[in-house]
């Protein structure tokens, strides 16, 4: 029996990470080869690397190295990384091929041709690892789609399916080498976007979270997404929302100054499959840092937005981010940032210790603060976020609510809220993608659990 030849694929980073990577696997399916875990022998590994914080980059070049351990596999690096440091990726040892985040809709022919090129100079140079080949395209204006015919299939076995709708940003945050990585803004034009969840509801899937760098922007930046083919965000979400038999949609993280009437105004639409959560990054909670930081939006406008989602919903989950010792965050600052965090009540709230970028504004600022100073404020912050997230929690115990079943260990499962809450019940048997009821019993700060609910 022939085998077919294998690739291992590692991720790092966004759900927009995770979506093309999910999407270059299909394109491998579809040329024949069979997708392995990153920890098998394979022919080809594929790194698809994030940038966003130094730690980042250290995992990427980590990763990098343990796939080229093995010697005889072909080792691509592909991502964000890639993007802004292509020679810096080709100097790591076991490196062939650098593709950055663009040009990568022809991922598995310009592999091809490059084992069939080192192949035939193999012969000539017995021995000899050929050069790293870099192939980072210029970042241009047309929104690539990675995805290959009967791309409903990849999802197979999940509850959800993620579509990525957005690229490109154009925002320049000063600690942040996003808009380097990922280019001008462009978007899938609205008729593909309702084209494809529609797909992806047939297939059976009963939640589709709509994804982008940088989501809100959608439908603005070029040609390909003028206001004839795609319109605004809140036009799109509408449309997908009257797509027949769709369960639940979600939206991935908005920045705050892009949420607007008409948007909020879906979350108050009766028996709506959009999901009552809503992720705004807030990066500071002071406003003279989110100065520095180049965010368009102040603390007032940030509670004025959050307040209008809760007029609106009054249990929406409004999640977000935080970053903490950004260069000049005296301990003032600090206290006003975590007290106003405390203040809006958070769900849930990833907490990030700043990470100076090299080329960046922020990078070469004045009063770095000191990495042990960094750690301390990060866990006062996650302390704090665990005590909001078991506050909004608990308003669910005694309640009935609705999990969409994702995981199954032993009889235990597990999935997620229209909230975005990890739930926990026990029933023997049943599979994944199904809705049930539960009767919660329980909070605190990872979620909720429950009893099976009687029909």
């Amino acid at each position: 029996m022939l085998r077919l030849p294998t690739v291992a694929f590692h991720t790092l980073g966004c759900k927009v990470n995770q979506y093309e990577s999910e999407a270059l696997a299909e394109q491998f399916r579809q040329h024949g080869y069979e997708v392995v875990s990153f920890e098998e022998q394979a022919d080809i590994y594929v790194i698809n690397t994030c940038t966003v914080t130094n730690v980042s980059d250290r995992k990427s070049r980590n990763l990098i190295r343990r796939a080229a351990e093995h010697e005889e596999a072909i080792v691509v690096v592909t991502g964000c990384y890639a993007q802004t440091e292509p020679q810096e990726v080709a100097a790591i040892p076991g490196v062939d091929l650098v593709i950055g985040t663009q040009g990568r809709g022809q991922l598995v022919a310009q592999i091809e041709a490059y084992r069939d090129r080192t192949a035939k100079a193999a012969q000539q140079q017995e021995g000899q690892r050929q050069q790293s080949i870099i192939s980072v395209s210029a970042l241009g204006n047309r929104f690539e789609d990675l995805e290959a015919t009967g791309f409903a299939g990849r999802f197979a076995g999940r509850t959800r399916a993620t579509l990525k709708i957005q690229e490109g940003c154009r925002q320049f945050c000063s600690y942040c080498k996003v808009p380097y990585a990922r280019g001008p803004l462009r978007s899938m034009a609205k008729k593909l976007v309702i084209e494809r969840a529609g797909t992806l509801v047939e297939a059976g899937f009963k939640e589709i979270v709509l994804a982008g760098i940088h989501l809100g922007l959608y439908g603005c930046g070029s040609e390909a997404t003028s206001p004839a083919s795609s319109g605004p965000l809140s036009e799109l979400v509408r449309a997908v929302m009257d797509i027949p038999g769709l369960v639940r949609l979600r939206l991935s993280s908005l920045e705050p100054m892009d949420v607007d009437a008409q948007l909020i105004s879906l979350f108050a639409l009766p028996k709506s499959p959009l999901c009552p959560h809503v992720h705004l990054p807030l990066q500071s909670g002071d406003d003279s840092i989110l100065q520095m930081m180049r965010r368009p939006y102040s603390t007032d406008s940030f509670r004025d937005l959050v307040a209008r989602l809760r007029a609106t919903n009054p249990e929406i989950a409004i999640s977000t981010d935080l970053i903490v010792g950004f260069p000049g965050e005296t301990e003032a600052m600090f206290q006003r940032s975590l007290a106003f965090c405390e203040e809006i009540g958070f769900s849930r709230m990833h907490v990030f210790p700043y990470s100076p970028r090299r080329g960046t504004p922020a990078a070469a600022m004045a009063g770095q603060i000191p990495a042990p100073v960094k750690a301390e404020r990060s866990k006062t912050v996650r302390k704090l976020a665990a005590t909001m997230a078991t506050a909004y929690h608990q308003r669910f115990v005694g309640r009935t609510a609705e999990v969409l079943t994702e995981e199954q260990a032993g009889s235990i499962w597990s999935g997620l809220t229209p909230h975005y809450v990890s739930a926990r019940f026990k029933l023997d048997g049943g599979a994944a993608n199904e809705l049930k009821k539960i009767v919660v019993i329980k909070a605190d700060d990872k979620g909720i659990s429950g009893t099976l609910a009687e029909i």
